[in-house]
């Protein structure tokens, strides 16, 4: 017997921060938990329940500005800011970015919660996507696929008679049609 029942498409190109919004609290059932989160869980649960977070590393960084670059390009804007290499001073001067200048201090505050990017971060990303694009079978597989799918279903334990509601956001869904 599956223990998967009443499956459900939600949305193809569903928002990955309107899915990761959490408002509920660790550990209670209406708190989402993302695949890095269960991973973290499994392996310590006591430690994920007191609020452990994994740190950030570059390669976390770039991995999540690259995903976001080939499966949720939409939602660039709302999630990353671009830094400038130049600012304008009081007077007028154009002046290489300089965070500890009041202009870009002002810029950097008003960006909030994005995450600022340098441009050579960005080219980087740049040129891993066109890399990806470059390479035939991976081009075809990109487009040909659906991104950001959020599904949902119920878990039934058939030993326990436990329910657990579940809901998934995958990253890339080929077409079952593809080559």
């Amino acid at each position: 017997m599956n223990p998967l029942v009443m499956g459900k498409l939600v949305k193809a190109g569903f928002d990955p921060e309107e899915y990761h919004a959490t408002s509920g609290e660790r550990g209670k059932p209406d708190f989402v938990m993302s695949g890095s989160e269960l991973m973290q869980f499994h392996h310590c649960p006591r430690r994920w329940l007191r609020g452990y977070r994994q740190k950030e590393t570059e390669a976390l960084a770039f991995g999540d500005l690259l995903d976001c670059c080939v499966t949720s390009r939409k939602s660039f804007d709302k999630k990353f800011s671009i830094r400038p290499e130049t600012y304008t001073n009081e007077d007028g001067e154009r002046k290489k970015w300089n965070g500890n200048s009041n202009i870009c201090k002002q810029w950097i505050e008003k960006q909030g919660d994005k995450r600022i990017v340098k441009k050579e971060e960005m080219d980087g990303a740049d040129m891993a996507v066109k890399r990806l694009y470059g390479d035939q079978y991976i081009a075809d597989l990109l487009s040909d696929s659906k991104f950001q799918v959020f599904v949902t279903a119920l878990y039934q334990d058939s030993a326990t008679g436990l329910t657990v509601p579940i809901k998934c956001l995958i990253d890339m869904v080929p077409n079952t049609k593809s080559k």
